[in-house]
């Protein structure tokens, strides 16, 4: 078969990153998930998601919460709008950078990087502070996701040794005093590896955040992973055959954080499909 008979369609899986929110039509097996977050983040405007590495946190958060949201938006009673970052070595500085990007989008009120970053480390109360003076109306909600949480002990020398660093107090200061102020329009997000729970355990007010609104995410019900395969091939215009996923989950099957693995598994398994050029035929063992 010569090349320009070749037709390759575009590839339904994300490979070993999270979902993007765009992805949401091929993100499967986490209805029942999604709709609990979702409602303790209204409840609380926080909610910690929690899970082993490989679970699927990020993806539930930025394919499942997040377009659940955003969907409100052609309603009228609310705009929703959302911001992810990673804490690194500098999580203040990162929030700060994040936010004045943010406000230069339509609808908000436009802030430098500096002017928010100055608000921030001077005050405790300076994330709302901050939100306020981006906000134009009160229907605009915005939603602060801080994936990988952990990093904030796993990047900093003084909390790995056991102590606190100014910098990891004052970023959890920043969240705990939005979160308990009055109704600002502000929402967080983190997602948080299990095995760090611990650490986020030495700060008692985060703590008691965590208390209020966690969601220890589960593992996707065997009945449900199926269509983690399936359908995103189906939505593709493409078939798998069954035998093909009966042989991935079997080897898949009790092993926890696998989902990172199956994603690039079918990944490269569709690119290697679609290559062969004949689109017709369904993704099979041989």
């Amino acid at each position: 078969m010569s090349d320009r008979n070749i037709i390759i369609k575009p590839n339904p899986f994300p490979g070993l990153r999270a979902f993007r929110p765009d992805e949401s039509h091929l993100f499967f097996g986490r209805i029942e998930s999604t709709l609990k977050v979702v409602s303790k983040l209204r409840d609380n405007r926080f909610v910690a998601v929690l899970g082993a590495s490989g679970s699927g946190k990020s993806s539930l958060v930025m394919s499942g919460v997040i377009p659940a949201l955003l969907r409100e938006n052609t309603e009228g009673k609310k705009l929703w709008s959302y911001l992810v970052f990673r804490p690194a070595l500098n999580p203040v500085d990162h929030l700060a950078a994040e936010l004045a990007a943010l406000s230069a989008g339509a609808g908000f009120t436009q802030l430098t990087e500096q002017n928010v970053a100055a608000s921030l480390h001077n005050r405790a109360e300076g994330l709302t502070d901050a939100v306020g003076r981006i906000r134009k109306n009160l229907r605009q909600q915005i939603v602060i996701v801080i994936d990988q949480f952990e990093e904030l002990f796993r990047f900093s020398h003084a909390a790995s040794a056991g102590v606190p660093c100014e910098d990891t107090s004052d970023f959890i200061d920043l969240i705990v005093n939005a979160v308990q102020k009055p109704d600002q329009g502000l929402y967080i997000i983190l997602t948080v590896r299990s095995e760090y729970v611990s650490e986020c355990a030495r700060f008692n007010a985060l703590t008691n955040l965590m208390n209020g609104s966690s969601y220890l995410l589960p593992q996707i019900p065997t009945d449900l992973m199926g269509a983690v395969i399936e359908e995103p091939v189906k939505l593709s215009g493409a078939a798998i055959d069954r035998a093909l996923v009966k042989l991935i989950l079997g080897d898949i099957e009790e092993r926890p954080g696998q989902l990172p693995v199956l994603q690039h598994l079918m990944m490269r398994l569709w690119d290697h499909w679609s290559r062969l050029g004949d689109m017709s035929r369904a993704i099979s063992i041989s």
